[in-house]
């Protein structure tokens, strides 16, 4: 039925990018189990959001997705999916395990691993390619191809936290910080990871390490990592209690002692986001998701949160789907919230729960696929 968001954009629209009036005719209620709009044919169901994949904190090599009907029906269902992977470095006394998880524009999914005795020797670790066809059904995959993390970039490189993907298929991802090594936020051009090889990043950013000459204790770290409407990289530093910005022209130059063009300095976050509007989402596990105003975040200071919303059990990672839900991952669950519900602050009720059952109990990253429903 083709891509839904390539179906809605050859819709007719007005100068002001509004849909042209009698274009589609949406229903107030899906005539299926899925959360979504149905429109006119041949432009049939867009859905809430596409699969919802997640994985776990280093302990196995699994990747596993949940559908809408799944949050809407059946929240404590096992995942719909389990992709299994091989383990990519067999020989390692320390066995990795999958760390992160991210797609591409085109719906590819990239893996990362790490493992729970990261020391600055070992390393450096794989990122694995999975090619969307491979990503329906639960099986046993075999990566695409894969390739390491650069050992000598002057970052460290046991294993990968977080991947972001610009518009143009650019692969950014940040690494784990260690107590000899900055964490590091690496760009790979689409054309070097679009085949087999051994690539080396176009861009290599860090903060300064150490931090200053009296400590030895590395303090900065960049635990989640989102795109702005404007091409700016967003990312958590939970070591340092910051949220910063890079801004575009800083992500064009390789600068291993950058300082951000925005650093906030808002306390512990370990997850970001943003709305459709601008305005920053961040994540706490003490319990917490707070709200910054786009107004708020254009300089760097202190600001405060324009809304803070309690979240049982404290989330690590945020993301809103296609319908502006935000959702909340925490070990053990991801939880939605409709748009209505975090207009203000408070403790609202989720929409939707998902907990599996159990299967899941340590959720680290999580991602909506751009390509689930095509």
């Amino acid at each position: 039925m083709g891509n839904w968001i390539d179906k809605l954009a050859r819709l007719p629209h007005n100068p002001d990018g509004s849909l042209l009036s009698g274009t589609v005719a949406p229903a107030l209620q899906s005539p299926s189990s899925s959360p979504g709009i149905w429109y006119e044919t041949p432009y049939d169901f867009l859905p809430e959001f596409d699969l919802l994949w997640t994985c776990q904190q280093f302990l196995d090599l699994k990747v596993y997705a949940f559908t809408s009907a799944q949050a809407a029906a059946d929240p404590t269902s096992a995942p719909y999916i389990t992709l299994t992977l091989p383990d990519p470095e067999p020989g390692n006394v320390n066995p990795v395990k999958v760390s992160s998880v991210g797609f591409a524009p085109n719906g590819d999914m990239w893996v990362s691993y790490a493992n729970s005795d990261q020391t600055s020797v070992n390393g450096p670790r794989y990122l694995s390619k999975l090619s969307a066809s491979k990503l329906g059904v639960t099986a046993s995959v075999t990566p695409d191809f894969s390739f390491q993390l650069p050992g000598g970039a002057g970052v460290s490189a046991v294993g990968v936290n977080a991947i972001a993907f610009a518009p143009n298929g650019d692969m950014w991802l940040s690494t784990i910080a260690l107590t000899t090594a900055s964490a590091g936020i690496l760009k790979y051009t689409a054309a070097s990871i679009a085949s087999p090889g051994s690539p080396s990043p176009a861009v290599v950013l860090a903060q300064p390490f150490p931090p200053v000459p009296d400590n030895p204790q590395h303090t900065n770290a960049a635990n989640d990592l989102w795109f702005d409407a404007a091409g700016n990289l967003w990312f958590t530093n939970a070591l340092a209690s910051t949220v910063n910005r890079l801004s575009a022209a800083q992500l064009a130059t390789t600068n291993t002692a950058i300082v951000p063009h925005v650093i906030l300095s808002i306390g512990t976050h370990t997850g970001v986001t943003l709305d459709a509007i601008g305005n920053l989402w961040c994540a706490t596990t003490t319990g917490f998701v707070r709200m910054f105003a786009a107004a708020d975040i254009l300089a760097s200071g202190s600001p405060v949160p324009a809304r803070t919303i309690t979240i049982p059990a404290g989330p690590n990672k945020i993301r809103f789907d296609k319908s502006g839900n935000l959702w909340a991952q925490g070990a053990s669950f991801n939880h939605a919230y409709a748009p209505l519900s975090i207009a203000a602050s408070g403790a609202p009720t989720p929409s939707s729960i998902l907990t599996s059952g159990g299967v899941l109990t340590a959720r680290r990253m999580f991602s909506f696929n751009p390509q689930s429903f095509v």
